[in-house]
């Protein structure tokens, strides 16, 4: 039997003092020949411990990166953000916001460019604004005056960054919307003037075109039209072309496989107009080079970003989220709510599945309750509502909802521009808000839906599996964020300040340096008191630190948010 037990010192042998080589000197250089082999062994096998990537290992996984490009540098579209990617406890990285600002001033589109090449090596997963990398932002998309060489130019540089990344490429990018009401503050200057003459045009072409046009609409049409001047109006029409044609050459990428999902949202839409013009023309494009697997479309725009970065954490997690919704009012899912163009069924179908999950038709088999507080009639303002008006019965289900420890995230749709305050107090006094898995009630009700569902979508896998250590604590910055600005500030705070700055003062609705710091302020103080107020069950007192305006105008609001001391019961979290 062979002897495995290796001597510690290697001696001399026969053989190297001699040419002969007997039996000794064999079983010598035999047992040399192991010893080095063993070393040899010894020294692969500590290499390849060195390159073992930590989590297997042992360590702490390293992040998944996801390079993500916003519209542009408004709160919702960057500081909300982030705040979703400390739960899902991925590491995000970000244009700095003066490269945003400047993109978004017309000075900075290649700056931006030149930063994704640089950063896109070490992603995981990619999500693109093309109206920033194309245009600037969503605003620029509106106003800009690019020729098309450029703007072809920069889509074709969506290839070479695809080159660069590692994962997927996830884009998206906005139909050019049009406002119904005259205003100039994020269009052509022409538009304060003409703009709802602009929208009447063409919702008339539409209905025509769609033949339910009536008696009088044909003549309707022709004044309205001898009411703009042709230089603004040919200014418009060439600029919406433009952007659509982009848009057609972009799907081009998503045939070629460059971009593996395509959102296309439609911002401040309407059931007839340009908007859906473009969108029918768009799916005929799709279906002609069938892509509609990878392309989704919805009525909406600023939730686009953070819909497919939940996509992006979906697929890193290999995790596809079972979605069941429940309406609060029968026929619900029917109501086409204010500035959009479809109804909330169909457009809360194309945004879970635009987040990598899936509708399915039985509670019980749900990973994640979205339920939709709709009104029982036509979406309101929620600057003109009455809090006395709220559905009592959805109140109650949510608690039993709740109290069982289902993963729960409510969009508020029942008013536009804010929280339904009725119905947020009397969840307030059940002890309720805490507890959800996600909230909004904020813009839009695409808006709305799109950061509830993204909330809950990272609630419901976070508190099933082994997340980062801290998600909670950042589950309920996130929540908090929404509870204080949808509905503290949008729907209870904003509305008189508007009074109080806007109107008896006269000022304009973009503040002034003097006045601002002035508002800001006097907001500050105003959400510690509705926190104080309002947020009891969070376990503890709910400070606010600090406000900001980084648009200089009453809409866009960004919070500091402190947490009550560690220790504190978290009565909504599970543990």
């Amino acid at each position: 039997m062979i002897n495995r037990r290796f001597p510690k010192e290697s001696k001399p042998c026969a053989s190297e003092k001699s040419s002969s080589c007997g039996f000794r000197d064999g079983a010598c250089l035999w047992r040399r020949s192991v010893s080095r082999f063993t070393a040899h062994i010894s020294a692969i096998l500590l290499l390849c411990l060195l390159l073992v990537p930590p989590a297997l290992a042992g360590g702490a996984p390293s992040p998944h990166k996801i390079l993500f490009v916003p519209l542009d540098d408004r709160p919702v579209n960057t500081g909300f953000v982030r705040q979703l990617g400390k739960i899902a406890g991925v590491q995000l990285m970000m244009p700095p916001r003066e490269m945003l600002s400047a993109a978004g001033n017309g000075n900075g589109v290649e700056q931006l460019w030149t930063w994704a090449e640089k950063n896109a090596g070490g992603a995981d997963a990619v999500v693109l604004s093309l109206d920033t990398l194309l245009y600037g932002g969503l605003v620029p998309s509106r106003t800009h005056n690019y020729g098309e060489e450029t703007l072809k130019t920069r889509v074709q540089k969506i290839k070479e960054l695809k080159k660069r990344v590692r994962g997927p490429v996830y884009a998206f990018i906005s139909i050019m919307r049009t406002p119904q009401y005259n205003t100039d503050a994020e269009e052509p200057p022409y538009y304060g003037r003409y703009g709802a003459d602009i929208f009447h045009i063409a919702r008339l072409m539409d209905r025509l075109q769609a033949g339910v046009a009536g008696d009088g609409e044909r003549g309707e049409l022709a004044a309205l039209k001898g009411k703009v001047p042709e230089e603004f109006w040919n200014d418009y029409v060439g600029r919406r072309t433009l952007n659509h044609r982009l848009t057609v050459e972009v799907l081009e990428l998503v045939e070629e496989g460059v971009i593996d999902t395509l959102v296309i949202g439609r911002d401040d839409s309407a059931p007839f107009g340009f908007t859906r013009m473009e969108q029918r023309h768009l799916e005929q494009e799709i279906a002609a080079r069938h892509i509609a697997g990878r392309v989704y479309s919805f009525a909406g725009l600023d939730e686009c970003g953070v819909v497919l970065l939940i996509r992006a954490v979906n697929r890193l997690n290999d995790y596809t989220p079972r979605v069941y919704v429940e309406y609060g009012t029968p026929g619900g899912e029917r109501i086409v709510p204010l500035y959009e163009d479809i109804p909330l069924g169909e457009n809360v179908a194309q945004h879970v599945l635009s987040a990598g999950g899936i509708l399915v038709n039985v509670r019980e088999a749900a990973d994640l309750l979205l339920v939709v507080n709709t009104p029982e009639g036509a979406v309101g303002e929620a600057a003109r509502q009455d809090p006395r008006n709220y559905n009592r019965r959805l109140a109650g289900w949510l608690e039993n909802l709740v109290r069982k420890g289902r993963d729960v995230a409510l969009a508020d749709v029942a008013y536009a521009n804010g929280a339904d305050s009725g119905l947020m107090t009397d969840l307030a006094g059940r002890g309720v808000l805490s507890r959800l898995a996600g909230y909004s009630g904020w813009n839009t009700a695409g808006n709305t839906i799109g950061l509830s569902l993204a909330q809950g979508m990272l609630y419901s896998y976070a508190a099933g599996h082994d997340s980062p250590p801290g998600w909670r604590e950042e589950h309920k910055k996130a929540l908090l964020t929404r509870l204080l600005e949808d509905w503290g500030y949008q729907a209870v705070i904003r509305p008189q300040l508007t009074g109080r700055f806007l109107g008896e003062r006269g000022a304009s609705t973009r503040l002034v340096t003097w006045l601002e710091a002035e508002v800001k302020q006097d907001i500050l103080s105003r959400l510690n008191r509705f926190a104080g107020e309002n947020l009891r069950d969070f376990g503890g007192r709910v400070r606010v630190s600090g406000v900001d305006l980084p648009w200089h105008r009453l809409f866009d609001l960004s919070l500091t948010i402190e947490l009550p001391p560690p220790g504190d019961v978290e009565p909504g979290l599970r543990h």
